[in-house]
């Protein structure tokens, strides 16, 4: 069912949409559409070369990113002024 119908109509995201809207029996989900083109059948029948961006292998979906310091790194706690360092005032 999914060699007839990737060619002629689009995205994993439109097949896996419109088997929902058709009421289908049997139901995929994009990622396992995604998951049969990049295996080794899908990659031998050149399934991705219908993909949107032609890709032939696949990029990850989320790149985990490093986040910024909450803290500067030259600023120490034992560089602190006295009157912080005491807790003479409220809200030291």
């Amino acid at each position: 069912m999914l060699r007839m119908r990737l060619p002629v109509d689009g995205t994993p995201e439109q097949i896996g949409n419109r088997l929902i809207h058709e009421g289908a029996k049997l139901r995929v989900c994009q990622e396992t559409i995604y998951r049969y083109i990049y295996s080794n059948e899908g990659m031998a029948q050149e399934f991705w070369w219908y993909l949107p961006e032609h890709r032939k292998a696949r990029r990850q979906r989320r790149a985990r990113k490093r986040r910024a310091p909450k803290f500067d790194h030259d600023v120490s706690i034992l560089f602190r002024p006295d009157d912080v360092a005491h807790r003479r005032e409220f809200g030291h």
